[in-house]
């Protein structure tokens, strides 16, 4: 999958990745992993990112499931 659009979400919000990590609940290592491919996100983890970078639910599919071009 293609997290291009969640990390530039992520660089509006100004959230370091550590710090998005965190108020998901994850360790900076699982999110790291996640956004370059190495191991998919869970439901909950997505809905839990979502909240925490205020993320419509009409918006999921743009910033999760993009394939690679």
């Amino acid at each position: 999958m293609d997290y291009t659009a969640l990390r530039e979400r992520m660089r509006e919000l100004k959230l370091s990745q550590k710090e998005a990590a965190k108020r998901s609940w994850m360790d900076e290592w699982q999110l790291s992993r996640k956004l370059n491919g190495a191991s998919g996100f869970t439901q909950e983890e997505i809905l839990r990112l979502c909240e925490v970078m205020e993320i419509p639910p009409g918006e999921i599919g743009f910033y999760f499931f993009r394939r690679k071009e």
